[in-house]
């Protein structure tokens, strides 16, 4: 899977997600996006990055704000 397309559909599952699960603090309920990503649809991660793929999808996700 290509960044672009992991990108597009992890920020679309975020925003769903969100709706459903936000505590009010965007850090915590950004990295509890992430390990639930990381346990159910792993496949999303599968792109090349060249670092820590969390910072990658840290930044995705607050790019959106």
């Amino acid at each position: 899977m290509t960044q672009a397309e992991a990108k597009k559909q992890i920020v679309e599952l975020w925003k769903t997600w969100l709706q459903d699960n936000s505590s009010g603090k965007l850090s915590q309920d950004m990295l509890t996006f992430y390990a639930n990503l990381k346990k159910q649809c792993p496949e999303l991660l599968s792109f090349r990055a060249a670092g820590d793929k969390w910072q990658t999808v840290k930044m995705w996700i607050q790019a959106v704000y």
